[in-house]
């Protein structure tokens, strides 16, 4: 029973090493969230539902620079003294272009996945209501099926990452 117990006491008490994996959970959950939210307003043409669906897509872009910035700061752990964000940036500067290596191939993937959400952030609030409309519809339906699957792309190669 104790081992059900302690992580209610030790997520106050015990500070993580690693905060990547904690924090990226919530847009990602936040994201797919938003896309059914979306896809429920466009189906009942319920305008009240479609706003909660852009603050929703709000507060994914929010929380995936919050993702960046732990996942930079976690790949700082291992590189020695110092400032370990300073050496994360570092680390992922110099190794960017090594695709075979799967944290690089995460974090390009991720970034695609962030450009796509704001990309659709500024179509929604640029269009203002319009989104839902027929002519609208397809191209954004498109974009949004394309962001999750890179969000799937970029989850995949995460968790290959943490859960070799």
């Amino acid at each position: 029973m104790k081992p059900l117990l302690d992580p209610f006491w030790q997520v106050l008490l015990v500070p993580a090493r690693q905060w990547h994996p904690f924090v990226v959970h919530f847009p990602i959950a936040l994201l797919i969230t938003e896309a059914l939210l979306h896809i429920i307003a466009w189906w009942r043409r319920d305008e009240e539902l479609d706003r909660w669906s852009t603050r929703l897509l709000g507060a994914s872009a929010m929380l995936f620079l919050l993702g960046i910035v732990t996942g930079i700061h976690d790949a700082g752990l291992d590189h020695g003294e110092g400032n370990v964000f300073l050496l994360g940036l570092a680390d992922r500067y110099r190794n960017a272009f090594r695709l075979q290596s799967s944290v690089s191939v995460h974090v390009w993937l991720s970034l695609a996945v962030a450009v796509l959400v704001i990309l659709r952030l500024l179509w929604r609030l640029r269009a203002a209501g319009t989104v839902g409309q027929r002519r609208f519809a397809r191209p954004y339906a498109l974009l949004t099926v394309f962001n999750l699957w890179a969000l799937l792309a970029a989850a995949y190669v995460g968790a290959q990452v943490s859960h070799p």
